[in-house]
């Protein structure tokens, strides 16, 4: 199963001694960690995030449905999955907001199977992309960007989505002013 490739949802069994199973097939398999499910559900363990990363393996940011977090806020769950990281470890520099914007794009797009088309603004990729109201009190003042969106943006932020090229949803001041047919 594992040569063919899999998206493994929550991973969060997974153990040192997997990892030496997972680690020759990390270029087809990739974890989905939802963190904020773990903690609605006061699961214990969560996804070993630094020990996938650390072998290599990609880790992408999920939400399990609404049934199971409660949103769909990638978002709050890439927020809540670096805080969860940095007090598990006990290292505030470990998953910095540069690297959980990378899992939110990057590797989600890997654990997909999708890096081919989508995950990076490249020529030749899809050009998916999310435009940020950053006039809002809670995103100012910015010092940082990557900080600002990795930890302190959500959902409410949005005001236009651009997939593929195409603008299929335009919001001004919080209001939708249109939506396109994709």
């Amino acid at each position: 199963m594992l040569e063919a490739g899999a998206l493994i949802a929550h991973g969060a069994g997974i153990v040192a001694e997997d990892v030496d199973l997972l680690t020759p097939y990390a270029d087809r398999v990739g974890v989905a960690s939802c963190t904020k499910t773990y903690l609605l559900h006061a699961q214990e363990g969560t996804t070993p995030l630094r020990l996938l990363h650390d072998a290599g393996i990609s880790v992408g940011i999920g939400t399990d449905g609404a049934a199971g977090s409660m949103t769909l806020d990638v978002w709050e769950n890439m927020r809540l999955l670096g805080m969860i990281e940095k007090y598990s470890s006990g290292d505030a520099t470990w998953a910095t907001s540069a690297h959980l914007l990378d899992l939110a794009t990057r590797q989600n797009a890997e654990v997909l199977g999708l890096a081919d088309e989508v995950g990076a603004l490249r020529p030749g990729l899809r050009a998916d992309i999310v435009l940020v109201d950053f006039c809002t009190p809670h995103l100012q003042p910015v010092h940082d960007l990557a900080h600002s969106l990795a930890l302190s943006a959500h959902q409410g932020d949005v005001t236009t989505v651009i997939v593929d090229g195409r603008v299929v949803v335009h919001r001004s001041h919080g209001r939708r002013v249109q939506d396109y047919a994709p």
